[in-house]
């Protein structure tokens, strides 16, 4: 079933560290777009802020990567300079991948 078929595409945006103005230009462009074309977004992110040491948190943190439905999704965008940990790309990459769906 192609998103069209579900009421339009989902997009996920997966990216990492909550305070930048990066996320804040590329979120809040994506979420016009995407609802003047009547599409809908669903963005994972970690808090984590600072390089991944490993701490009980931030494993809970990085573990919203794994929650990732990729049958809910038609695409996934990753904003990799984001990311604090290297590993997440490739998780979401192969996880994409395995379910076909394209990322950007």
């Amino acid at each position: 079933m192609n998103g069209k078929e579900k009421g339009g595409y989902r997009v996920a945006l997966v990216s990492g560290g909550a305070d930048s103005a990066y996320h804040s230009i590329i979120a809040t462009g994506l979420i016009d777009a995407l609802k003047k074309s009547g599409n809908k977004l669903i963005w994972y992110q970690s808090l984590c802020k600072d390089n991944f040491s490993g701490k009980p948190y931030e494993t809970g943190e990085m573990n919203i990567y794994n929650l990732i439905n990729y049958e809910l999704v038609d695409v996934v965008v990753m904003l990799t300079i984001t990311f604090k940990d290297s590993s997440i790309k490739n998780t979401v990459m192969n996880g994409a991948k395995k379910a076909g769906v394209p990322v950007i």
